[in-house]
């Protein structure tokens, strides 16, 4: 086989691939964006990467609260002063720190209304992709784009902005 043949077969086997690739993504519930022209060899890579993180968060799923020590205790929020609540507040973002997990709520929120949201909906409820190795970072912000019904509304500069657009 000539070396043009042979390299128009390499490109053709390296567009099949990834067309290969970006259907499992798609299949395992993933997704992505990537540059229209983008080089096929890089585009490869790229996608094998977006396969592994789809693969390896799958796996690593555990329940929100099986980051917590089994005895570890919340409070209800109207039982401790500001003081204990904000300690309480650190201390559970040091431990979500320890497994990737950070916080990305509304800077304003009240602590006592970010506690509650943490105990009463994310900590019993959700479950989060943990890494062994560290590379995946979770970020939970409260944000599901749905101003409406959202719990730190009246709390949040987007949704103030976007209701001054309407107006």
């Amino acid at each position: 086989m000539s070396d043009k043949k042979r390299s128009n077969q390499e490109e053709i086997d390296l567009m099949l691939e990834n067309q290969s690739l970006q259907s499992d993504i798609l299949s395992k519930g993933g997704s992505f964006w990537k540059e229209q022209d983008m080089d096929p060899t890089l585009e490869n890579e790229f996608l094998k990467n977006v396969l592994s993180c789809c693969n390896n968060s799958k796996d690593q799923e555990v329940p929100m609260r099986s980051l917590f020590p089994a005895n570890y205790k919340f409070p209800p929020a109207d039982s401790m002063s500001k003081n204990e609540l904000k300690r309480k507040l650190n201390d559970i973002e040091g431990i979500l720190n320890k497994h990737n997990v950070q916080l990305g709520f509304c800077e304003e929120l009240p602590h006592k209304v970010l506690y509650k949201h943490l105990i009463e909906d994310c900590i019993p409820n959700e479950s989060i992709d943990v890494s062994p190795d560290n590379t995946f970072i979770t970020t939970l912000s409260g944000c599901s784009g749905d101003c409406e019904s959202c719990f730190q509304k009246k709390y949040c500069s987007t949704a103030k902005e976007l209701e001054q657009e309407e107006f």
